[in-house]
């Protein structure tokens, strides 16, 4: 791989990873803002069911977020490419 090559991939995983943890912590922030809005015992179709969403799209964003570290990671102490970089 050129210097070249390093760097537009180095580039574009350090993108990936700061955008995932952008959208984590901005997910997190709405899921917090959510469960303190929330009054306690109200209505499953309507507060539980709010706190249910937005646990699971934190959780999701999470998991984007820690694939984002392991390939950046990766790259960075193994030189692994991840795959759905080299198909680009």
């Amino acid at each position: 791989m050129t210097n070249a090559d390093h760097s537009a991939v180095w580039k574009r995983l350090y993108r990936e990873l700061a955008r995932a943890e952008t959208e984590h912590y901005r997910i997190q922030e709405e899921m917090n803002r959510i469960l303190l809005g929330t009054p306690c015992g109200a209505p499953l179709t309507d507060g539980q069911y709010r706190k249910m969403k937005a646990g699971a799209e934190a959780r999701a964003a999470y998991e984007d977020y820690q694939r984002a570290i392991e390939q950046f990671r990766a790259f960075v102490d193994e030189g692994i490419i991840p795959d759905d970089v080299k198909e680009r």
